[in-house]
């Protein structure tokens, strides 16, 4: 993955959560009617909890909690006054450091679903640690409350929330999850939350919630799960939208069965994410698909199967260059102080495709026709020796 890629991929599940925040800060200088505020900021949250509760995410739902304890800590004067009538000095600067080391723990854990011990977990973890910073706040010990109202303790917070910041937003340029996006737009709430006590920014945060969810659940369907290019359900999408000319790929990685038989499907599996890598970086205005096992799809809107032939046989060539590395069976866990020059430590493996393509036409109409086209001119592919493109 390139720079240019993992920043394009992070921008594409942070836009959301920033454009969000930014709408929130406009109402907090616009001052906005603060009835309304709060009836948007139950209904975010209320959409995020079933949003979760629907895709069991405990994740989230934890999320959505987390928000909601943060909205009444500035509420309810139970939580926001201690009995004497001062405010809890202890309450925010608690919330300040344990929302976001929540949201980071709650993000590396593998998530579960809800309704089973590790979802239900989570959600007490939660409630118990919400539950002993208000019994601390409404009646504080002596020693923390000195400490609390010391000068470091802001600066503490800050550093916890800017270090889960930048973690989860290496996270988010790493593997581009629209949850990890989600979780960046809930600390940043959070924190403008606790910092301006303004409700504006649990209301971005709820709504930061939802749209990562909605986000998720359209990466599961429209996303192929191995090796992140668009599947075939988004092919088909693709394909109703389109009309005039265009030209459909049909590529097949050569004597794949061969190699999962020799180097087992693991090895197959990065394969296929390598060959989609590739793919992915496709010139000529085409588009890759993952069509099923190990067939892919490159779709070329607009274009006629001759302009396609260039930027498909660069394609074909850049595949078979780059060969595929398969480590040793010695290879260490952990990388070695010196690296080692010996041979046989790791093995290069030729990896190439055969490519048909075809385009629309009066005689294929369809597109379903033109896909038929392209997998006979795939097979004239393999039928010549494979490695090749044909039309």
């Amino acid at each position: 993955m390139t720079l240019r890629e993992g920043a394009r991929r992070a921008l594409g599940v942070l836009l959301g959560p920033l454009i969000l925040l930014s709408a929130a800060a406009g109402l907090a200088a616009w001052q906005a009617d603060a009835r309304l505020v709060e009836g948007l900021t139950l209904l975010s949250l209320t959409v995020a909890a079933a949003l979760a509760w629907q895709f069991h995410s405990s994740r989230s739902l934890t999320g959505a909690v987390l928000l909601a304890g943060i909205a009444a800590a500035a509420r309810f004067p139970p939580l926001s006054m201690t009995p004497d009538g001062r405010p809890p000095l202890l309450l925010p600067l608690c919330l300040g450091a344990l929302v976001p080391l929540n949201l980071v723990v709650f993000a590396l854990a593998r998530d579960r679903g809800i309704g089973n011990v590790s979802g239900l977990t989570r959600l007490a973890l939660v409630l118990a640690q919400g539950l002993a910073v208000v019994h601390e706040a409404q009646y504080p010990n002596q020693a923390l409350a000195t400490a609390a109202g010391g000068a470091v303790w802001p600066w503490v917070d800050a550093a916890v929330l800017a270090g889960c910041s930048l973690f989860m937003l290496l996270r988010v340029y790493l593997y581009g999850a629209p949850l990890d996006g989600g979780t960046v737009g809930l600390l940043a709430a959070s924190g403008l939350a606790l910092t301006t006590g303004s409700p504006v920014f649990v209301l971005a945060g709820g709504t930061s919630l939802a749209l990562s969810l909605v986000q998720h659940s359209y990466s599961l369907a429209f996303l192929d799960e191995l090796t992140g290019i668009p599947a075939r359900r988004s092919l088909r999408q693709e394909l109703a939208g389109l009309s005039g000319r265009y030209a459909i790929a049909m590529i097949d990685i050569d004597h794949f069965k061969n190699f999962n038989d020799t180097y087992g499907h693991d090895v197959g599996d990065q394969c296929l994410r390598l060959v989609a890598s590739r793919l992915s970086r496709v010139t000529g205005g085409g588009r890759a698909f993952r069509y099923g096992g190990e067939e892919f799809t490159v779709l070329f809107p607009g274009k006629a199967a001759k302009d396609a032939l260039e930027a498909l046989e660069q394609l074909r060539r850049t595949i078979e260059e780059n060969p595929m590395i398969l480590r040793g069976p010695d290879r260490p866990r952990r990388k070695p102080m010196e690296v080692s020059t010996s041979k046989g430590s790791a093995q290069k493996v030729t990896v190439t495709v055969s490519i048909g393509v075809a385009e629309r036409t009066d005689r294929l109409p369809e597109p379903e026709e033109v896909i038929k086209a392209a997998d006979q001119a795939l097979y004239r592919a393999k039928k010549k020796g494979r490695n090749q493109v044909c039309r």
